[in-house]
């Protein structure tokens, strides 16, 4: 959350000339409800359930760039189904940087809602604690807080002809 998934999603399709999906705003759009109004009306394990079908539905496409929430890969076998279906980009950030980013964003996240200095750091450093094992299973990982989309470019590309 707060990494620029969407951003740096949109901005790779771009150069590649592929599609770009964001599964959130993909459920956003098929279920006309905001993720957090889905949370309000039913739980977490709903929503982790229509994640893992909206993942495996865009996961058969090709030549598009998939954007996920940081949840996504951390349940059911959404890690392994994005890893067969293509390359996996983690963009590490630091907990300061996140909650930076996170402080000062437009959007509300109602999960962060009453978080704010040490509370949120803490949030956030327990979220990447738990959640790291999946992220470290990338196949590429860059710094978020210094994305050269070049770069980034340049060193997918090669192993876009092993998929």
């Amino acid at each position: 959350m707060g990494s620029g998934k969407t951003t740096v999603g949109q901005r790779l399709a771009k150069l590649m000339d592929y599609t770009f999906v964001d599964v959130d705003q993909l459920f956003e759009e098929q279920y006309r409800l905001s993720i957090s109004d889905f949370f309000e009306k039913y739980d977490e394990a709903a929503f982790r359930q229509i994640e893992k079908d909206l993942i495996a539905e865009v996961s058969i496409g090709s030549h598009q760039i998939i954007s996920t929430g940081g949840g996504a890969p951390c349940f059911f076998d959404n890690l392994e189904v994005m890893k067969k279906s293509g390359l996996v980009v983690y963009i590490q950030m630091a907990v300061k940087s996140l909650a930076d980013r996170l402080s000062n964003a437009k959007r509300v996240r109602p999960i962060l809602k009453d978080l704010s200095g040490e509370d949120l750091n803490a949030f956030i450093e327990k979220q990447l604690t738990e959640r790291e094992v999946f992220y470290k299973q990338a196949t590429i990982t860059v710094k978020g807080e210094s994305i050269n989309m070049d770069a980034l470019v340049d060193s997918i590309r090669p192993l876009l002809s092993n998929k």
